[in-house]
């Protein structure tokens, strides 16, 4: 049952939720998803962002998240291996809710060496 007050606190739970993961720049939204259990973040790639410009499946990963989109200019991609991602670009990653992203270079598995 979707009522007014239940609508209210999970706009006010995503605000603040947002708001605690958007320890940079990087982070435009969050949204929580399947009943709390998954997030979708969108972050801005910057400068300081590691590995653009390399193929998605050169990139080392941690386990359990997913680029769902990238938007590069006014083009969205559903990746495959083959995509990148540019200075500029958004992407919006998947990870579950318990796993904190403050920023987009914490969706890597190890730095660039």
């Amino acid at each position: 049952v979707i009522t007014p007050r239940a609508m209210s606190s999970s706009q006010i739970l995503r605000y603040v939720r947002t708001m605690q993961n958007r320890q940079s720049d990087d982070v435009i939204a969050l949204h929580r998803m399947i009943e709390g259990q998954v997030d979708a973040v969108e972050f801005r790639v910057s400068s300081s962002t590691w590995y653009r410009e390399r193929p998605l499946s050169s990139i080392p990963l941690k386990k359990g998240l997913l680029i769902a989109v990238i938007s590069h200019n006014e083009n969205v991609v559903i990746p495959s291996g083959e995509n990148m991602f540019r200075d500029g670009d958004t992407i919006v990653v998947v990870t579950p809710a318990s796993r904190t992203l403050k920023t987009l270079n914490d969706i890597f598995s190890k730095s660039p060496s």
